[in-house]
């Protein structure tokens, strides 16, 4: 009889030892997923930022853009929709 009582044992471990490892493979999926939809929302706020700034512009005005260590001018009209763009992908993906 205690042959089956450490058998039981020893397979009721063996279960908890996986749901465990589940668990663990879980929360780091969990907290993976926090970490980009943080990013996502800073970079959504940070679009958002630049948009309102854009807004302000007066026609005529330069703008530039970074692109690697070189600015590079840029057409107003261009420049909202490419980040407008960009602010409806993200917005998109959050909802996802």
């Amino acid at each position: 009889m205690s042959v089956d009582i450490q058998h039981i044992l020893s397979n009721m471990q063996a279960g908890l030892q996986d749901q465990a490892a589940k668990v663990k493979e879980a929360t780091k999926h969990r907290d993976n997923f926090a970490q980009n939809i943080a990013k996502l929302e800073a970079q959504l706020n940070e679009t958002k930022v630049v948009m309102d700034e854009l807004e302000k512009v007066e026609e005529g005005r330069n703008i530039f853009k970074l692109l690697g260590p070189c600015l590079v001018l840029q057409d107003k009209e261009i420049a909202m929709q490419t980040i407008k763009n960009r602010h409806s992908h993200m917005s998109s993906e959050l909802k996802k």
